[in-house]
């Protein structure tokens, strides 16, 4: 059975499944059961817009698709979407679900009518089956074309035909590939499987069928020209020595290199750059210039000839050639016209890109040790195999039996006069400025809670009056205090939104004013090397807060932390166990440092301030929101953080397993209370030496009865704000 038997595949063959249920057997919807979305008139719309309508432009795939899908019905953008969702289904290797999802949400969220995936076919695409090369991405206009042109073709078969072919793999197989084709033949191969997976395998490169049938020739009882008809022979034989369900690649890679380096013309990088000094003309298609290769000299080693695609794709990596005509066609980059061999090897393996694995690719320069040290080949990115290549290109040269040192002049400007020279002159300008840039956000220190610029305040100020009516005076006066190193109490009626504010002021006035940029060398392999470096634009937020709420048992256990009993399991049987557990308090604040709950506290003088990452989301640190303040006996849950709140700088004294560590409180770090002005509960427990250490502001329903810090509360009696 081809059929990959793994419990991550599973998924994915449900919604394979799905696929043929909905689009095959049915007009249905593989993201919305019941809606008719793989219709006839959508595919044909479709079908016209992205391929009779072609955009030959030099802009990327995303933004000409939306161009040609603007003005679309809901359903054609919905259909289009799920196209996408089944060329990316099968594919691992380039590229990985979270890739995978922004492609395809990206592409749904241009609709009028929002759609979101369902859990189960989202959770199909954190995996997958077939590894797919760098054709399978940089080709996608042509994989996604022949996937609409075949489900457009299968829609004219009458119903009686659609069922003979789901029911007969071997013809479905023959009307599969009588569909007109170009540089999509790993979508075809991908296709088969989805369709008949027990029938056809999980292999999407027609080079690795070829490979995995000689690999496993004797298994093959029956010659035949046909590949999947001889693979399917090695399955059965395959199936009863390793068991079912085994991708031949767990059973065996074929046999080639598993170099990340171009491969397809072999090891000498001497001989795809031979290969482009003959092509001297304007245009040329995969096949006419693999028809350039002189097999005689370039390429006498190779025991077979690669697929035209494949080696298009290998030599777009080494920039060396440009796409034209909607990378239909290709050039030599214009810039290597007058170059000779060694400037265009010593250009190539500088600029050289390589797969990241997660769909993008990076420059193996960036962290190629160019110090003129000595470093073993363990130090080299991709080891030996870009080590002979720097040797090829004279970037290198070996020092004693197993280190490499980069010679003198490996990274200096080229002294020749030319195109060739200049390319690799203004690629290494970009290089010096890229490694002399900033790598990461600024890191942080125990600095004060920064004075915003009064533009900058009034703007983010009127960022929260937008969410929440609460007047400009009062949002000021908060902040003046919080500034001053105040505690803040926010008390009012409910529904004020007091929780609300307490969220938004520390995130939202201390986000970055202005971004952090950081440059990334362009490596995108359809550009030349020569395009300036990218910019990247961070920010890092305010302050992320954790909402608690009070309750009436709290004690400083809850606070601050202490002994707290846990049941530990061990298979059948059940213990009691006692560990020391850190309280809210302890555990927002040793978030400023970088630890989390249950790791091991340095000691104070070891302590450096860390930024709270939250998802993608970079703060400067972390704050505790005290909901329902006064529902707790406050004066006997913080205990001994009294002292610590009353400004002198004192440690707070955090318990741990081996006994009470002291932790200081961060310059910049805030509690913030809210109080229920209408519940009384506990209310006149707040001792007069806690309440110095808050100011209390007092929020209302609207803008114009918003009252600001006062001195007295009227319906909240015992309750003064310190002056």
């Amino acid at each position: 059975m081809a059929r990959v038997n793994l419990p991550a595949s599973q998924p994915i063959y449900d919604a394979a499944a799905s696929f043929v249920e909905t689009a095959l057997r049915s007009n249905d919807s593989i993201f919305t059961p019941g809606q008719a979305i793989w219709t006839q008139v959508n595919i044909e719309d479709l079908y016209h817009r992205f391929v009779e309508t072609p955009d030959t432009g030099d802009r990327g795939f995303l933004d000409k698709f939306r161009d040609q899908l603007s003005g679309a019905p809901a359903a054609v953008y919905q259909l289009a979407g799920e196209l996408i969702y089944v060329h990316l289904l099968v594919a691992t290797g380039n590229i990985g679900g979270q890739a995978k999802r922004g492609l395809i949400n990206t592409v749904l969220s241009w609709s009028p009518e929002q759609v979101r995936m369902p859990p189960e076919r989202n959770a199909a695409l954190d995996t997958g089956l077939a590894r797919v090369g760098t054709a399978y991405l940089t080709y996608r206009p042509f994989q996604l074309a022949f996937l609409l042109r075949f489900v457009r073709d299968w829609k004219r078969l009458s119903g009686e035909e659609q069922t003979r072919l789901l029911a007969d793999p071997p013809a479905f197989k023959t009307m599969l590939f009588g569909i007109e084709i170009s540089h999509a033949y790993a979508q075809r191969e991908a296709i088969l499987h989805i369709v008949h997976p027990d029938s056809f395998e999980a292999i999407v490169s027609r080079e690795h069928k070829q490979r995995f049938a000689r690999q496993f020739a004797s298994f093959v009882a029956e010659p035949t020209n046909d590949v999947d008809k001889a693979l399917s022979q090695v399955r059965t034989a395959v199936d009863q020595r390793y068991g079912t369900g085994l991708s031949f690649y767990m059973i065996g890679e074929p046999p080639t290199t598993k170099s990340a380096l171009p491969r397809s013309l072999g090891k000498q990088l001497r001989t795809y750059v031979a290969l482009v000094a003959r092509l001297d003309g304007s245009n040329y298609t995969p096949a006419q210039i693999l028809e350039r290769l002189d097999t005689s000299s370039q390429a006498s080693d190779l025991h077979e000839l690669p697929i035209a695609e494949t080696l298009v794709a290998d030599l777009l990596k080494l920039r060396l050639l440009k796409p034209i005509e909607a990378s239909v066609n290709y050039r030599r980059w214009s810039h290597l016209d007058d170059g000779n061999e060694p400037l265009m090897m010593r250009y190539s393996a500088l600029a050289l890109l390589v797969e990241d694995g997660n769909g993008g690719y990076e420059l193996p320069v960036l962290r190629a040790p160019m110090d003129g040290a000595s470093h073993p080949e363990s130090e080299w990115p991709l080891g030996r195999d870009l080590l002979d290549w720097y040797i090829e290109a004279g970037l290198v040269e070996r020092e004693g039996d197993s280190a490499w040192r980069a010679k003198l002049d490996a990274l200096a400007p080229v002294g020749a006069p030319g195109s060739t020279a200049q390319a690799i002159n203004t690629f290494l300008e970009h290089l010096q400025r890229v490694g002399a840039s900033r790598r990461e956000l600024p890191p942080l220190n125990d600095d004060a809670l920064p004075v915003l610029d009064p533009a900058v305040l009034d703007a983010r100020i009127a960022e929260i009056q937008r969410e929440l009516l609460i007047d400009r005076m009062t949002i000021l006066r908060i902040y003046r205090s919080l500034i001053a190193g105040h505690h803040v109490i926010l008390s009012g009626p409910p529904g004020t939104g007091k929780t609300h504010l307490a969220r938004l002021l520390p995130s939202v006035l201390w986000r970055d004013a202005d971004p952090t940029v950081l440059l990334a060398m362009q490596t995108d392999p359809t550009l030349s090397p020569t395009e300036p470096p990218v910019e990247r634009h961070l920010y890092r937020e305010g302050y992320a807060v954790d909402v608690v709420t009070a309750t009436e048992d709290w004690g400083v256990r809850n606070v601050l932390g202490g002994i707290a009993p846990q049941l530990v399991r061990e298979g059948d049987k059940r213990a009691l166990a006692y560990q020391v557990r850190r309280g809210y308090l302890s555990r927002a604040l040793l978030s400023n440092y970088g630890i989390g709950d249950g790791d091991a506290i340095p000691a104070s003088d070891d302590m450096r301030r860390a930024e709270v990452v939250i998802g993608d989301a970079h703060h400067r640190g972390r704050w505790l929101v005290i909901d329902e303040f006064t529902r707790a006996p406050i004066d006997a849950a913080f205990g001994s953080l009294l002292t610590t709140l009353g400004g002198q700088r004192s440690p707070l004294l955090v318990p741990t397993d081996e006994g009470e560590v002291e932790v200081a409180l961060p310059r910049d770090f805030r509690l913030i209370g809210t109080l229920n002005s209408f519940d009384r509960h506990f209310l006149n427990q707040i001792s007069e030496a806690m309440k110095r250490r808050f100011t209390f502001y007092r929020c209302a329903a609207t803008r114009t009865s918003v009252g600001g810090a006062r001195r007295g509360h009227g319906n909240l009696p015992g309750i003064d704000t310190p002056r």
